[in-house]
């Protein structure tokens, strides 16, 4: 049964990895990027796409090593987003003040834990707060 529990949640976590990388490739091909860039975002969606297919092939239950399936799958979203963020900075020569804001710091202390849906809306609504006023002084925000 523990070993069937793992195996269930390795699956779900690359889903949920795979379904990322989707949402991140339909959101970037809505904005105003070169086909040149779009289609190698495209290329490597469909490269990571291929990897994804491999090992839900080759996973089991049995599969010894499931939570190294896991690490690879969150270190292929990371590379992936840093890969779009280059390719959407290509060719940017207007000067934007930006300031960088780590999503966490915007959240006291108090608050760093949920446990229902109303914690979670009021975390939401005092990270809208802070990134609204970021924006009053900044032309652009990029989020960690």
């Amino acid at each position: 049964k523990v070993i069937d529990a793992k195996y269930k949640n390795t699956i779900k976590r690359l889903e949920y990895d795979r379904d990322s990388i989707s949402t991140e490739t339909s959101e970037v091909m809505k904005l105003e990027l070169t086909e040149d860039q779009k289609n190698r975002i495209q290329a490597k969606a469909d490269e990571i796409g291929d990897q994804y297919d491999q090992w839900f092939k080759t996973l089991t239950a049995q599969t010894s090593n499931l939570d190294s399936y896991i690490t690879a799958s969150s270190n292929t979203l990371r590379t992936f987003k840093a890969f779009i963020a280059n390719i959407m900075s290509e060719g940017q020569s207007e000067e934007k003040k930006s300031k960088r804001v780590r999503v966490i710091d915007c959240i006291p202390m108090a608050k760093k834990k949920v446990s229902s849906s109303k914690d979670v809306d009021v975390v939401v609504d005092i990270i809208k707060e802070k990134l609204l006023l970021e924006l009053e002084s900044n032309d652009e925000i990029d989020l960690d």
